[in-house]
């Protein structure tokens, strides 16, 4: 018959093998998780500095500056027409008194 003993052909496989392999293969997949997870913490803190928490740049400064004057200022825009520039809040409120129908004591 068969010279082979019953049960499983040990030549062929190795349980042990089969089982270190498999450990091995595990404990990568694991740390390269983390890994990944560590790189996207990070950068995710990154893009969230640099939209949110960066400070402002010089230039940024001084255009908010000259943007903040135009808007709360007078200024004499033509003299021939009689054109002025008013503060917005100030114009916001005509804007809002004359759609209501009335005129301001101003």
């Amino acid at each position: 018959m068969s010279d082979h003993p019953s049960g499983y052909e040990t030549r062929d496989t190795s349980i042990r093998g089969i089982i270190i392999t498999s450990v091995v293969t595990v404990v990568v997949i694991v740390i390269l998780v983390i890994a990944m997870y560590d790189y996207f913490i990070k950068t995710r803190e990154e893009v969230f500095y640099e939209q949110a928490l960066k400070p402002q740049s010089p230039e940024l400064k001084e255009l908010r500056r000259i943007e903040d004057s135009v808007l709360t200022s007078y200024e004499l825009i033509d003299s021939a027409s009689g054109t002025f520039r008013i503060p917005i809040t100030q114009a916001m409120g005509l804007i809002a008194t004359e759609s209501a129908g009335t005129t301001s004591g101003r």
